[in-house]
């Protein structure tokens, strides 16, 4: 789960969803047996919307059985596009003006291409095509076999309604990643394994509540973050927001005093908080993405002077957060 500052006040939107297991999984679609090419259609609404909230871009997506993917996100409400292309080794991701384009290069396996590039539509989609049951916390319903198949992904928070068909041949020219000048580098890591050093890193160790962390990720350049997820609870350190907006003292597992905010989750993805700073009063909106499957219903956030940490998965509780919080410490 990875989260950024988008806002003067405390706003930050999550951008991807962590792995897990699923429910509702789907049969292989027949059809879809002796094909190698894939083209679906997404289009997302709110389940519990509310006044200025707005459901994620549609997008069109063309895949293939060898990982590969060109996926094209557009909002023409926002005057928004952004395009993620994979050739199963690395992927890249493109958005802003054509003057000014913003671009994002990933490395990793190409399931952690498919999670942080794709996102969780696309990792439906791979499901429901070879029949494997769908990330945890997203359900599944056929509407029909086709071809075209038609399904219907509900989250806790979005209903996807998504067409898969298959594709006329694709030529390797479609999945070529994108070139430029990088803004960002986005790299898979092993649990435990440090990131470029102007990357603050804090975890709960290589094993937490006796499970083992599963997932971790950095990002160098612009916007520079580390993450890393166990089961139930994801972590997550970027740059420190400013003075933050108070909270409750909490000491950390390396002895460093932070503070400690804890906020529920509403039913539609965001979270508000409120509170004092050094500079005087301050208040935000917290936006989560609507297409990360495991929210949970409570977030966390350790204001520390070099780092901001986010807390967030189904395992982080009002009760649970400043003792996951005290039990951090750095990589």
């Amino acid at each position: 789960m990875r989260v950024r500052i988008v806002t003067s006040a405390v706003a930050v939107v999550l951008a991807t969803g962590c792995s897990g297991g699923g429910h509702g999984a789907a049969s292989g679609p027949r059809w879809a047996a002796h094909a190698r090419d894939f083209t679906a259609r997404v289009r997302i609404s709110l389940l519990h919307p509310r006044t200025g909230s707005s459901a994620p871009p549609s997008r069109t997506m063309l895949i293939d059985r060898d990982g590969r993917f060109r996926i094209v996100a557009t909002s023409k409400r926002f005057r928004y596009r952004m395009v993620s292309v994979s050739d199963g080794r690395t992927a890249t991701q493109v958005w802003g003006s054509k003057a000014h384009p913003i671009l994002t290069d990933f490395r990793g396996s190409r399931s952690f291409l498919a999670n942080q590039a794709g996102g969780l539509p696309l990792r439906i989609v791979q499901a429901y095509l070879t029949g494997t049951a769908p990330p945890w916390g997203v359900h599944l319903q056929v509407v029909a076999a086709g071809p075209p198949a038609r399904i219907v992904a509900t989250t806790a928070t979005v209903r996807m309604r998504i067409t898969i068909a298959r594709a006329p041949y694709v030529g390797g020219a479609a999945f070529l990643t994108t070139g430029g000048h990088v803004s960002q580098v986005v790299r898979q890591l092993r649990p435990g394994e440090r990131p470029n050093p102007t990357v603050a890193a804090y975890w709960l160790g290589p094993i937490w509540m006796g499970h083992r962390a599963r997932s971790s990720s950095a990002a160098s350049g612009r916007g520079g973050w580390y993450t890393i997820g166990y089961p139930h609870v994801d972590i997550e350190v970027q740059a420190p927001f400013g003075d933050g907006i108070g909270g409750a003292s909490v000491t950390l597992g390396d002895g460093t005093t932070g503070t400690l905010r804890v906020a529920p989750v509403r039913p539609d993805g965001s979270v508000s908080l409120s509170g004092s700073s050094g500079a005087g009063t301050s208040s935000g909106e917290v936006v989560l993405s609507s297409l990360t499957a495991n929210l949970g219903k409570t977030m966390a956030f350790v204001f520390l002077p070099h780092a901001m940490i986010t807390l967030s998965g189904t395992g982080v509780t009002p009760h649970t957060a400043r003792a996951i919080a005290r039990s951090l410490r750095p990589l």
